[in-house]
């Protein structure tokens, strides 16, 4: 029986130090699911500037959560929650599609990259709790380094 991989992987900030991060993860995910860890490593690699924008919010911005998201399911590159609320129904979800050197956009043009975020809201809730169903969705396309930036300001925060 083949088992299907999720649709998000959270990395640690210690995890991404490494750049065998989702290697790493992967086969986690074998031992824990069974699934096929090299399946997994190709839908949740990280290019290097994916790699960066990681390391950059969760070494700056340590109050964030983020999930590398499965990259064939349309549901952006990232998701990152902001925790400094103690009740998952005050936290919002940040997906995000990187697109280098390009200017953020908040909430418009995502267009089909993000297509299937509130599905990976359902997922994020039902499996780890950090957030409830009802929770805000916010899409954001653009640069990574711009985004590490934004994020300095609580945009999530509820």
């Amino acid at each position: 029986m083949r088992r299907t991989l999720p649709w998000f992987l959270r990395l640690p900030r210690g995890a991404v130090a490494r750049r065998d991060v989702i290697e790493r993860l992967s086969a986690a995910l074998h031992r824990e699911r069974r699934v096929d860890p090299d399946e997994a490593v190709h839908a949740f690699g990280l290019k290097c500037d994916e790699l960066a924008f990681a390391r950059e919010v969760l070494t700056r911005h340590p109050r964030y959560w983020v999930f590398r998201t499965h990259q064939q399911r349309r549901c952006g590159d990232f998701a990152a929650v902001d925790m400094s609320s103690p009740d998952p129904a005050r936290r919002a979800v940040l997906v995000v599609e990187l697109k280098r050197a390009e200017d953020l956009r908040v909430d418009r043009g995502a267009g089909l990259q993000l297509a299937r975020a509130a599905e990976l809201l359902a997922a994020l809730a039902e499996e780890t709790g950090v957030v409830t169903a009802d929770a805000t969705v916010v899409r954001v396309t653009g640069d990574g380094r711009a985004l590490a930036s934004w994020l300095a300001g609580g945009v999530l925060t509820g």
